[in-house]
């Protein structure tokens, strides 16, 4: 029960974090046409930069994305500087943790950190990537997240799941009942593990965009034990006439 509290409030904790420290840039209205965005021929590319080292009591290894190819320099730089030091602070908090455990001698073996991304979407004008956080700080099993980066890449603005919407749209609504409908069906499958605590979605909902569908997803113990891990939900386009 111990270990259970402790990822339970380790996974809040990165929650809270996902909410406050990934950078959103203001923007001064809703987006007039996303449509626009995601259309726009693609002309990036993402390649990645590996942190690798381990002691005797962290291993590391990051794979972080990093944008090329933008025309606007500043906001690339932006970009890639804001996705390299939100990963580091929760590479440095964990590396933190396990010192400090080291120090104390309850460390049983090096934790462990590792990153991997994800590129969903690209145009020249839009990027959805996430990046997979995993962090192993003792226990039976380490704990994943998932963050979410949906760029414009015309201002840097890390775009929240309001801003895919027309001002006014009851999307929330529309999504809520896409998603409960996708969970009864997961429910209805013998054997399955239930997915009983889903309420509602927020309007800073994760997701990203791939192909023609939004993906909404929840972190493990979102909406169910951890052993459902990251639960996703797949929304075709066309289902939400208001995007």
């Amino acid at each position: 029960m111990k270990r259970f509290t402790f990822y339970t409030l380790n996974i809040i904790l990165l929650n809270i974090i996902l909410s406050i420290v990934i950078p959103v840039h203001a923007h001064s209205g809703k987006l007039k046409s996303t449509t626009a965005l995601l259309l726009a021929p693609n002309n990036i590319n993402v390649n990645t930069k590996k942190i690798n080292y381990g002691n005797n009591y962290i291993e590391v290894n990051l794979d972080i994305p990093v944008l090329n190819d933008l025309k606007d320099k500043a906001v690339q730089d932006k970009i890639n500087m804001d996705i390299l030091n939100y990963i580091c602070k929760l590479k440095n908090r964990t590396e933190g943790f396990a010192k400090t455990d080291m120090n104390n001698n309850i460390l049983v073996r090096p934790y462990t950190v590792q990153t991997n991304y994800d590129v969903h979407y690209t145009s020249s004008s839009f990027l959805s990537l996430t990046v997979m956080y995993y962090e192993y700080t003792g226990g039976a099993h380490g704990i994943s997240c998932k963050i979410p980066y949906n760029l414009n890449l015309k201002t840097g603005e890390n775009i929240t799941l309001e801003k895919l919407f027309q001002q006014n749209a009851n999307y929330i609504h529309l999504i809520n009942k896409e998603i409960q409908l996708q969970i009864d069906k997961k429910n209805s499958v013998p054997g399955a593990i239930s997915i009983t605590e889903f309420k509602t979605i927020s309007n800073t909902q994760p997701f990203y965009i791939d192909d023609n569908n939004l993906v909404i997803y929840f972190q493990p113990y979102e909406i169910g034990p951890y052993v459902l891990g990251i639960q996703e939900f797949t929304i075709p386009l066309s289902k939400l006439p208001h995007f």
